[in-house]
Formats: structure tokens, C-alpha cells, sequence
């Protein structure tokens, strides 16, 4: 995973301008992704990673005192986890990055996120 901590804002009109700790890209190795294991009758090594790492992102947008605010650019595969699973708010598409899915997580959805909610 890597995340910027530096010069990325909020877009969403209540959290527009405040810092952010954007998730510039979260890469989970094959064996660890069902989806790809599964077909091939062989189980998952490790379970979880991807969500892992994107908690660690949630708790380091706490530490710089970003409040939880995190944002990122979603590959057309991820929308759904981002939204469904970690109850991101998509924010619309970005023309300047592939027109790929803006999406955001305000403090309360940061809370809520860590509660497991």
C-alpha cells in the first residue's frame, strides 16, 4: 500500500479542503484474493490483507489528525468494496485520473468503519 499525507483534500461539500490521507494504490498478492483461488480449488493463504492494510490507512489518517478522512481512486473492480463493505461515499468520477471513482471517508464513516459496523 502506499498513501500521500501531503497536499490531497476533501471533495465532499461538508469536508471540502481538510486533509486527507489519500490511498494512492492497496495491492493484495493472488493467493490472497478468493475470487482468483477459488476456480483453482485452492484455498486463500492469508485472509484479509487488503482490508487490513486499509485500516492501517484509517488509523494513520487519525494519527496526522486527519480525523479518519481518507480518500481514494477506485479501480472499476474495487467500487463495491469500497462502498458496500467499507461504506465509502463515492464522490463521482475523476476525469484527470482514468475517470476512475473518487471516493471518501468522512470521519464518521472512519468511526464507524473501525467500531465494525
Amino acid at each position: 500500500m502506499k498513501v500521500e499525507t501531503v497536499a490531497r483534500s476533501c471533495r465532499l461539500p461538508e469536508q471540502q479542503g481538510k486533509p486527507l490521507v489519500y490511498i494512492d494504490y492497496i495491492e493484495a498478492a493472488p493467493w490472497n484474493i478468493k475470487q482468483l483461488m477459488e476456480p483453482l480449488g485452492k484455498p486463500q493463504q492469508y485472509r484479509g490483507v487488503g482490508s487490513r492494510l486499509f485500516e492501517a490507512a484509517v488509523l494513520q489518517s487519525f494519527e496526522e489528525d486527519f480525523k479518519g478522512r481518507l480518500g481514494l481512486h477506485s479501480l472499476p473492480g474495487s467500487e463495491g468494496f469500497y462502498i458496500k463493505e467499507c461504506g465509502m461515499t463515492p464522490v463521482g468520477r475523476d476525469p484527470h485520473k482514468h475517470n476512475l471513482l473518487w471516493c471518501e471517508f468522512t470521519p464518521e464513516q472512519a468511526h464507524r468503519y473501525l467500531a465494525g459496523e
